[in-house]
């Protein structure tokens, strides 16, 4: 049995194909995939296998393979362990977002003055989803834009009136880090959204004492740190087989994702 990676097309460019060529270098292979929603029976030629198979491309067609009776593929994308709901209560003291309120979509509007009371700043807010799923993305919300800002979640985004919102105060981002988790320990790491992808020790140290918390809502994972004025903060965390990887280390990612996903196979069978 050996471990096949389902790549999806379109997704991740800036290092698909690097990712490819480790996959290979180490003796592993790999098959693309493409999202085909509506299509019955789709991937039964794909999935329909004795080896290990290992996702990595979209959340929409991560979860869709979570639900795929037809096969045992690796999806380290649990999504309901991505809620803020739940893992805000064992991050909350490292969070950037840690004077927060949480409350239904529905709510945002009745509470409006309540929330830029107590959170605005500059008469601005920052909201997110509580979803795994990410329906939008979280942003800064001004006060002129605030009633437009919910009208959208409730129509274009389709945002449930149920659903779970963050709210809490902005913050002034310097810096954002991807480290990527595996079996509670960091294997690789790189700095996002800077033409720098380096990862200073201290943001490596940082993560390391936040992973003393032992919340571990995936095999394999990602844990974003970002630094501000006042020091290093939990940004987010996230599905590793739906995360972007910028200029991480390749090869030990490869090895540690392969050899996990093949011995849950083994426990599994």
């Amino acid at each position: 049995m050996n471990s096949i990676w389902l790549l999806e097309e379109d997704i991740f460019r800036e290092n698909l194909e690097l990712l490819q060529t480790e996959i290979i270098k180490q003796g592993y292979g790999y098959q693309t995939i493409k999202y085909l929603p509506f299509e019955s029976g789709k991937y039964d030629n794909i999935l329909t296998t004795d080896n290990c198979l290992i996702f990595y491309g979209s959340l929409g067609l991560g979860r869709m393979l979570v639900r795929y009776k037809k096969a045992n593929v690796n999806v380290f994308c649990t999504l309901e362990n991505y809620e803020c709901t739940k893992y805000y209560a064992y991050f909350g003291e490292y969070l950037l977002n840690k004077n927060y309120i949480m409350l239904p979509l529905k709510e945002l509007q009745r509470r409006k003055d309540f929330l830029f009371k107590t959170f605005s700043e500059d008469n601005c807010l920052f909201i997110r989803p509580s979803s795994g799923f990410k329906s939008f993305t979280g942003h800064i919300v001004k006060l002129e834009e605030y009633e437009e800002t919910i009208k959208d979640l409730d129509g274009y985004y389709q945002v449930l009136p149920h659903a779970m919102i963050v709210v809490a105060e902005p913050q002034m981002i310097k810096e954002e880090y991807r480290l990527v988790v595996a079996n509670s320990q960091i294997i690789s790491g790189s700095r996002y959204k800077s033409d720098d992808f380096f990862v200073p020790d201290d943001v490596f140290i940082y993560a390391k004492k936040v992973l003393e918390i032992e919340y571990n809502p995936d095999p394999v994972w990602t844990l974003d740190i970002c630094r501000t004025a006042e020091g290093l903060h939990v940004l987010e965390i996230g599905g590793f087989s739906c995360a972007g990887l910028y200029k991480c280390d390749l090869e030990p990612i490869v090895k540690e994702v392969s050899k996990i996903a093949l011995e849950l196979q083994d426990i599994s069978n």
